[in-house]
């Protein structure tokens, strides 16, 4: 994706002096590159002749070897890419056996990118696998009072006054098994209230 790949670094070629005569390999000149763009993926800004990553503007402090991790996945973007090709790109060798160094490079490249931008997951974990670098913005939580499928939560005062798996008899409304006088008070009459009534009478 990239016109240049991971940043590495050149020393000069061999010198020899004897004496007053200096000797030096031959090489053959190659023409200048041409810088390499900047890309866009996501809300990240790489600029790879910059050796330099931003996010939204603000430049992200890698080291050299989580610059070299990093462009070893966005190189590879929305590809899984396992942990031994990860090992040889970033470190050039075969991946020792039970090595952690992959995992451990991941989880400072990760905490960096979410730090920079907490509202975005940019490297996503295939378990026995490897790494992908996908940026994508994360799941806003899910409206108050209802649960994950959108359902009512039973836990929040419902509508109507009751809590979630009541009754719901209307107002009024004598609820089965009520006692015959709980049900008449409810109306407004009183039997003994009544009973005075029709002795004054």
């Amino acid at each position: 994706m990239f016109s240049t790949t991971s940043p590495s670094f050149h020393g000069r070629r061999g010198i020899r002096s004897y004496g007053a005569v200096v000797l030096q390999a031959p090489f053959s000149p190659r023409p200048p590159r041409a810088p390499a763009a900047a890309h866009l993926i996501g809300n990240v800004e790489v600029r790879p002749a910059e050796l330099q990553v931003l996010i939204e503007g603000v430049r992200v402090g890698f080291t050299v070897r989580e610059l070299e991790l990093f462009f070893a996945l966005a190189e590879r973007f929305d590809r899984v890419v396992p942990r031994p090709e990860i090992y040889q790109l970033v470190w050039g060798a075969h991946m020792p056996y039970r090595d952690r160094s992959v995992d451990v490079f991941i989880r400072k490249v990760r905490q960096k990118l979410e730090q920079a931008s907490p509202d975005w997951h940019y490297i996503h974990t295939h378990f026995g696998v490897g790494y992908r670098f996908d940026p994508d913005l994360r799941e806003q939580d899910s409206e108050p009072g209802k649960d994950l499928a959108g359902m009512p939560n039973p836990s929040e005062p419902s509508p109507l006054g009751h809590e979630g798996g009541g009754s719901g008899n209307a107002p009024g409304q004598k609820a089965a098994g009520a006692p015959a006088d709980q049900g008449a008070a409810e109306q407004g009459v009183d039997p003994v209230l009544d009973k005075m009534r029709s002795s004054l009478a």
